[in-house]
């Protein structure tokens, strides 16, 4: 009897790629606003003026140490597939809702004739 596994691995691959569309991730929006948040609460609860922490110079050097820490000690490789993460955070998948499902169905009837279902429900059992 054949496993999940190589009935799962003889069934065709989907055709296409999904399309992406330009909605925003929320996640992203509300992991943006909390940090702007808790940056801005935490420079005015040090009783300075919120100008002291807009220097050109502390911008430079965090920023520019930072990218430089990351260039030297991540491969490229692993820097090209975090841009492209990142990128997918802003875009998100078109989803064919009705082609998703039929994918469902049909990996669902494949694993039960002749996956682990099969064995569990047995050959009486008909569609």
């Amino acid at each position: 009897m054949a496993t999940t596994q190589t009935a799962l691995a003889a069934l065709p691959q989907t055709q296409s790629a999904p399309k992406r569309s330009t909605r925003f991730d929320l996640g992203l929006i509300a992991g943006i606003a909390i940090a702007l948040a808790s940056t801005i609460a935490g420079i005015c609860s040090t009783g300075v003026s919120f100008t002291y922490f807009l220097q050109p110079t502390g911008v430079v050097i965090v920023l520019g140490g930072t990218l430089g820490v990351i260039l030297v000690t991540t491969p490229r490789h692993a820097i090209r597939h975090s841009l492209r993460r990142v990128r997918e955070l802003v875009t998100v998948p078109e989803v064919n809702r009705g082609d998703l499902i039929e994918e469902i169905v049909y990996y669902a009837r494949a694993a039960r004739r002749s996956g682990m279902f099969a064995r569990m429900i047995g050959p009486s059992v008909s569609e």
